[in-house]
């Protein structure tokens, strides 16, 4: 019965999203892609950091080399091939980049992370001011809902590609190397290649994401595309919604960023102050965040 009643839930929600469009106007049919763009960002983060430990500030760079990618290929070729080509290079890079930093352990990696966003946009930055002469891309736009649906196709498609790559070999490795890479190690695990695809795999997702983005935007530039709240963002909504669970960094994602879209237009010049005292508090009270409420709920149940 608890299954037929989660998967009634489930349809109902799929179809209240796919009907959203028909029903809301522009700018809340534009908050949703934005909300599904978290979520996508959140849940990429999750599946790469939660499993492995390794916590990585990178997300800004690899959305932003899938924009520019995006910009760069969307008019000679058409833009659905150029977002698959963004994650594509995107998945190449992140793996180049995995097999040589992901040696590295603790603090020194996401120190380095948070380095390659930064790295990236000054480099696109400079070389766009000294060689093309104009900073900054223009991006052919596509309407509000044509963005929203294929952002909650690419979500779902994230989602379940996910859940299933944890049930793979790959998953299984990366858990192990989380719980123990000494462990792991020994008993015959190649952990560098399985953290750079696990990290690559991420970095995909993100780029994919960061493509759309940048369509929906129709311009984009260094200093808004690898906006550092890119990298922070993802970690933060994933310990809100809580990290032992898969659906605690999508309930996250949901929370914070309506949270903070509501407060920036009822707050504009104090509601990063508000933002910060909200999840400073949530924190506190719920260490394991918003999916702990829920997993205390069903343990109340089940005792009685």
């Amino acid at each position: 019965m608890k299954r037929l009643a989660s998967s009634l839930f489930l349809i109902m929600i799929l179809l209240a999203m796919l009907i959203s469009p028909f029903m809301l106007g522009d700018y809340l049919t534009a908050m949703l892609f934005l909300i599904f763009t978290y979520v996508i960002l959140t849940v990429s983060w999750w599946f790469f950091c939660s499993t492995t430990k390794y916590v990585s500030l990178g997300t800004a760079a690899f959305v932003g080399l899938g924009a520019y990618i995006t910009a760069l290929f969307c008019r000679p070729l058409s833009v659905p091939l150029a977002i698959l080509l963004g994650g594509c290079i995107t998945f190449l890079v992140a793996f180049a980049i995995g097999l040589v930093t992901l040696r590295l352990k603790g603090v020194y990696f996401t120190i380095f992370t948070f380095g390659l966003s930064e790295f990236l946009s000054n480099a696109i930055l400079w070389y766009e001011n000294i060689y093309v002469g104009t900073i900054g891309r223009i991006v052919p736009s596509l309407d509000v809902r044509t963005l929203y649906y294929a952002q909650l196709a690419f979500l779902l498609l994230s989602l379940l590609f996910i859940k299933l790559t944890l049930r793979t070999k790959i998953g299984l490795a990366l858990k192990a190397i989380g719980e123990s890479e000494d462990t792991a190690i020994h008993c015959g695990v190649n952990h560098v290649f399985y953290k750079s695809l696990g990290f690559a795999i991420s970095s995909m997702l993100m780029g994919i994401a960061g493509g759309l983005l940048a369509i929906r935007w129709a311009y984009i530039d260094p200093r808004i595309i690898f906006n550092p709240l890119f990298s922070f963002q993802p970690p933060v909504m994933a310990t809100l919604g809580g990290v032992s669970t898969f659906y605690g960094p999508i309930l996250g994602a949901i929370v914070l960023s309506s949270l903070s879209e509501y407060l920036s237009l009822q707050l504009k010049e104090y509601y990063m102050i508000f933002f910060g005292i909200i999840i400073i508090v949530v924190i506190y009270l719920m260490p394991g965040g918003v999916s702990q409420l829920i997993t205390i709920r069903r343990k109340g149940q089940a005792i009685k």
